[in-house]
């Protein structure tokens, strides 16, 4: 059976406006084609550097968007 790189974890989405991560949804899933990796977990950047709550369920909502390849799944962020 063929092996299948699945990334972990990329973060993506507007905040912190310094521009790390990606910008969206859409951006990660051409990346990982183009990289021919088969899904990722995501982190959203307001998760990890401002609040836990609305990031973690901004990144499920968007996870749950599409269900084609790339597979996407959430990867939450746990307030410490």
């Amino acid at each position: 059976m063929e092996e299948v790189p699945f990334d972990l974890m990329v973060r993506f989405g507007p905040t912190p406006p310094r521009g790390t991560g990606h910008a969206d949804i859409e951006e990660v899933r051409a990346a990982l084609r183009k990289q021919r990796v088969f899904g990722a977990a995501l982190a959203s950047n307001r998760a990890i550097n401002y609040d836990p709550v609305s990031g973690n369920r901004e990144m499920a909502e968007r996870a749950h968007e599409s269900a084609t390849v790339p597979v996407i799944v959430n990867g939450a962020v746990l307030d410490p």
